[in-house]
């Protein structure tokens, strides 16, 4: 999961259509990058998110919508 100047994610849904909160924080619990997806469909939506101002360093990726949230740790080498 390594990420240089983007992070590219193909975020499956299996029953879930609407809007998605996209937040990356750093290791100190700072919001770094923030992003919405509207009117997602049931499937594959595909996420891009730039990060080539971002310094080195562990980052956590939050997904949520009204329904679920998930978190991924990543790295930026």
């Amino acid at each position: 999961n390594p990420f240089q100047n983007y992070i590219l994610a193909d975020i499956s849904l299996a029953d879930y259509s609407g809007d998605l909160n996209i937040s990356l924080y750093d290791c100190n619990g700072r919001l770094c990058k923030e992003k919405q997806l509207y009117n997602t469909k049931t499937g594959n939506n595909f996420l891009y998110l730039e990060t080539n101002n971002l310094p080195s360093g562990l980052y956590v990726l939050h997904v949520s919508t009204k329904q679920f949230a998930i978190r991924k740790k990543m790295v930026k080498p």
